[in-house]
């Protein structure tokens, strides 16, 4: 499973991982998740866009690190500054679904099995199989 999410910012694809680290980061910031994403949703809006922007930072850190480890070419990490200059307030929308998203993925969990198993259904299926199963003659021969 693709553990980043891909966002254009002024022009420059970024990757969001929310990793171990930007988890610690976010406990030590902010308290906990639930507070962050409370921080993110904040009617205040500088409040929240500041969040936002803290996330993405954080998070484009993690994934830029991810993809050298994995052999990509380094691209440069976004400072604060070329953040808050670059991003237009349509891009800010994206970034905020986008950190949302990443945050998100980052809890899933990978499933070796690409097809989805309905336990249900399965259960019913064995079930039906049993049941029209012969059943032995239990009557004694003449």
């Amino acid at each position: 499973m693709e553990r980043q999410v891909k966002v254009m910012i002024g022009g420059k694809e970024y990757h969001l991982l929310y990793s171990v680290a930007v988890l610690f980061d976010t406990t030590e910031k902010f308290g906990s998740l639930q507070k962050a994403l409370n921080a993110i949703d904040d009617e205040n809006e500088k409040a929240g866009a500041e969040a936002v922007i803290w996330f993405a930072l954080k998070m484009a850190e993690a994934g830029e690190l991810s993809r050298r480890y994995a052999g990509h070419q380094a691209n440069k990490i976004p400072s604060e500054k070329e953040m808050n200059t670059l991003i237009s307030p349509l891009e800010y929308s994206e970034l905020k679904n986008a950190v949302i998203k990443a945050i998100s993925i980052g809890y899933m969990r990978d499933v070796e099995n690409k097809e989805e198993i309905d336990m249900g259904l399965l259960e019913l299926e064995e079930k039906k199989t049993v049941d029209e199963a012969p059943v032995p003659s239990t009557a004694i021969p003449p």
